[in-house]
């Protein structure tokens, strides 16, 4: 499948209709100010005298020996920043329907093609998919693998070079170039194709990922919790830097110039449509300076990070909030090459050979992966793009990417079925794949759901340990109200997601436990919607679009509200969880403002309850996971300093070992699995936010263990009902200062009576004030109610709050 031919052609190179708003009204002049061009012009529209003028532009602009071809041809007109500041010409989340993965390969290896579209396509990610084949001819099972994918497909010949780039060797040289365009490397001509591509494909409105081939996908690049901006580059990891030879070298000899600075990666750019046409075609401009001067000429292909780095600390690019380059496992991307060769020069001889999951790595490694072996960012969730991931060695590839691949990414989930939350145990070779789940496209057959404001049944993606009846069953032995005619009837909505265990499980024991709101199975029965999304998988979510009066519970990470908040036609309220953003645990800025979004807490829950007495056996436990140096850097200096001072003070029996196990997340079992029997074994939990937002779980279950919590400030407990106090239910530490830390741990070790004093008054006052059901009268008292059901408003009006009797 290809495109369809450009709308305006000179020589053999194509130049589409859709860039207008970056061209000039004079030729090549590249500091025209922005009146020259028309703030009237759109993407995808021009008048026929616009049209007629830039043809007649195009035609005058002839260059000898341009390197878009071989001989006198017309050069690429240098682009400028339209009138408009590209970051004000959107402000949303991209919308991957009309978003565009491109990748170019330099081989026909069907593997590689799999485990590129095979994992993108696992993520759920529905939007374009275009792969050039340079330099060979696809196989019929590579290329209907792709086609069976939806992908676009083009194929590029490669040949000899009009410029000498190996002056030693001359015409015996490696480097190849596009047959099409011989004074340009084969390696630089791939984003000219792209370039190109761009411009012809009128579909591609929203984001835009240019990737190595050799990458593979955890989530969809386009609604993972990152900020859009026009051009988004990744810097590589921090011991990499522009001093190396790779850039050093030749960026000194060809430009003169110096640069001590982090690296960013050639293989992973990202951006607004626009802003990649900008970006790109600055870098093939790039391209012509290096091709005609022989100080730039070097006999291999990777200078295209030079040039890359060339164009941002030269400051060719404009600056932010155009070009924003995140910091390494930020955004996007994880480039995981340097984490690879420490892991292989340090555990290569005796690296066990493990089935699968997390077991993959050497155990002392910390956070650089999760349970299942996916890679995370800083943020602790899994990065959408993984690259360089071949540093891991055959270790990693046979024993996880392989099974990976065969068993999950490849499974028939990766077309649009359910996928499993969890991963198959032991990626055995012989063990079947996954049995799908009846759950349809979402993207397709679920839009009844969305559109008549449906409940998709709870076999279709709802957490499997969460059964509803059950769930209301086991709250009648913690006080459930009865249902009564003054109660809001709630519908607890069902987006097709599985990961929000707790979430879900505390909201259901909250209205159980709210004398004012019951439970409905029928939205059509319902007076509000309550929908709890976690954002993993955004658009795979089903949203209530259709329903009305909906109660957005946003338990995610990070900052970011839900992308596709825009389409419910009826909300009422939106509560966002990480409410205050962070930087190294120091709050930046409040992440929403009333009544646009409340702050939303995590509370206590009631099977981590346990008597006040247990008896303790431990004197100070920790289970934060090590950030160590990759990650969470204020949890990580907790972690320290407390096995400092433990080592320094001779404490006995102490628990600083980082995450216990996984099972208050999926399962709250009060001293049946090791994690809840450890923290409530403990005299003193010391407990930490983490390093970018602000509120996690922890705080509440450990204040509900009966022991005294340490913990660092939060700025968004004041803005709360009832928030405990320092020293009185808690007590709150300096995450900057070890003196402080170490002055509240010796003097509560000292001095056990007011520890436990404190303990006692924080055990009682989480459960009279921080429970399921006091977030939910948190959660009612901020509804507005547009309502045009008489019945359902006098019940949003005058439910029964915690606390009072219900009317007669």
């Amino acid at each position: 499948m290809v495109l369809p031919a450009p709308v305006v052609r000179y020589g053999k190179y194509a130049l589409g209709l859709g860039i207008t708003v970056f061209l000039v009204s004079t030729v090549l002049q590249s500091n025209v100010s922005d009146d020259s061009v028309s703030s009237a012009h759109t993407e995808h529209s021009q008048s026929q005298d616009e049209k007629r003028s830039i043809t007649t532009l195009r035609q005058d602009s002839s260059v000898k020996g341009s390197i878009l071809t071989g001989t006198e041809k017309k050069e690429r007109l240098p682009l400028l920043l339209p009138p408009v500041p590209l970051h004000e010409q959107f402000n949303h989340r991209f919308a991957p329907i009309q978003s565009v993965v491109f990748t170019m390969a330099f081989h026909d290896k069907i593997e590689t093609f799999k485990l590129f579209v095979g994992s993108l396509r696992w993520t759920g990610y529905s939007g374009h998919i275009f792969i050039g084949v340079i330099g060979v001819t696809l196989s019929e099972p590579s290329r209907q693998f792709l086609l069976d994918n939806n992908v676009r497909i083009k194929e590029f010949a490669v040949g000899a070079c009009d410029v000498n780039f190996d002056p030693e060797k001359g015409s015996g040289s490696n480097i190849k170039c596009s047959k099409e365009h011989p004074k340009m490397k084969a390696v630089w001509a791939q984003f000219l194709f792209i370039l190109e591509w761009l411009e012809d494909c009128t579909f591609c409105r929203e984001g835009v990922v240019i990737a190595d081939i050799e990458v593979f996908f955890q989530r969809d690049p386009f609604v993972a919790n990152v900020e859009p901006y026009p051009i988004m580059l990744f810097e590589e990891h921090p011991d990499a830097r522009t001093t190396h030879w790779l850039v050093d070298f030749p960026v000194g000899k060809c430009k003169g110039k110096k640069f001590d600075k982090p690296m960013i990666s050639a293989g992973i750019l990202m951006g607004s449509r626009k802003g990649m046409l900008f970006f790109l075609t600055r870098l093939v401009n790039e391209f012509d300076t290096w091709s005609k001067n022989p100080s730039c000429h070097f006999p291999f292909n990777g200078d295209i990070q030079a040039i890359v780095n060339y164009l941002y600390y030269a400051q060719v690019l404009p600056a932010m909030p155009v070009v924003h380059v995140a910091g390494h496992r930020e955004g996007v991307a994880n480039i995981v090459g340097v984490f690879g060769t420490q892991v292989q020069r340090d555990h290569g001889s005796d690296w066990e050979v493990h089935k699968g999951g997390r077991e993959w790595l050497p155990t002392d490694i910390h956070n650089l992966i999760d349970d299942n072996g996916f890679f995370l960012g800083k943020d602790m969730a899994p990065s959408a793009i993984v690259y360089q991931w071949e540093s891991f060695g055959d270790t990693f590839k046979k024993n996880w990417l392989k099974p990976m691949q065969e068993l999950v990414f490849l499974a028939p989930h990766a077309r649009g079925v359910e996928r499993p939350t969890a991963l198959p145990v032991g990626f055995d070779s012989k063990v079947p794949p996954p049995t799908p789940s009846p759950t349809p496209n979402p993207t397709v057959s679920t839009a009844i759901y969305e559109n008549e404001c449906r409940g998709m049944p709870h076999s279709m993606g709802w957490p499997d340990n969460i059964v509803l009846a059950d769930h209301i069953a086991q709250t009648e032995a913690w006080g459930h109200h009865e249902t009564s005619s003054h109660m809001i009837k709630a519908f607890l909505w069902n987006d097709g997601n599985k990961n929000k265990h707790r979430e879900l499980g505390n909201t259901i024991d909250g209205i159980c436990m709210h004398p004012g709101i019951t439970i409905v199975d029928d939205t059509a029965d319902a007076d509000v919607i309550i929908w709890i999304t976690s954002m993993v998988r955004v658009e795979r979510e089903v949203l209530p679009v259709a329903c009305k009066n909906v109660i957005v519970l946003d338990y995610s990470d990070g900052c970011v509200r839900h992308p596709r908040r825009k389409h419910l036609q009826h909300e009422i309220v939106y509560f966002k969880r990480s409410y205050a953003a962070r930087s190294d645990g120091v709050k930046t800025r409040f992440c929403g403002e009333a009544p646009d979004a409340f702050p939303l807490a995590y509370s206590g829950t009631y099977p981590m309850v346990l008597p006040f007495d247990t008896p303790k056996k431990y004197e100070i436990v920790c289970t934060l996971r090590d950030g160590g140096a990759f990650y969470n850097v204020n949890r990580g200096r907790i972690i320290r300093w407390l096995n400092e001072y433990i080592a320094e003070n001779g404490v006995k029996n102490t628990v600083v070992n980082g995450q216990v196990t996984t099972g208050s997340h999926n399962k709250l079992a009060g001293g049946k699995d090791k994690y809840t029997e450890t923290i409530n074994s403990a005299r003193i939990i010391v407990t930490c936010n983490p390093s970018t937002w602000e509120g996690d779980h922890r705080l509440w279950e450990a204040m509900l263990t009966g022991a005294l919590v340490l913990v660092d400030h939060m700025d968004v407990l004041p803005m709360l009902p009832n928030p405990p106090l320092d020293g009185v239910h808690y007590v709150i530490y300096d995450p900057k200062n070890q003196s402080d830390f170490n002055a509240k741990l010796s003097y509560y070790l000292a001095h056990p009576d007011e520890a436990q004093a404190i303990a006692r008054a924080g055990f009682d006052f989480v459960q009279e004030n921080h429970m399921p059901q006091h977030r939910i009268e948190y959660i009612l008292s901020k509804m507005k109610l547009p309502t045009d059901d008489p019945e359902a408003a006098q019940r949003l009006q005058g439910y029964t709050h915690l606390g009072a009797t219900s009317p007669a």
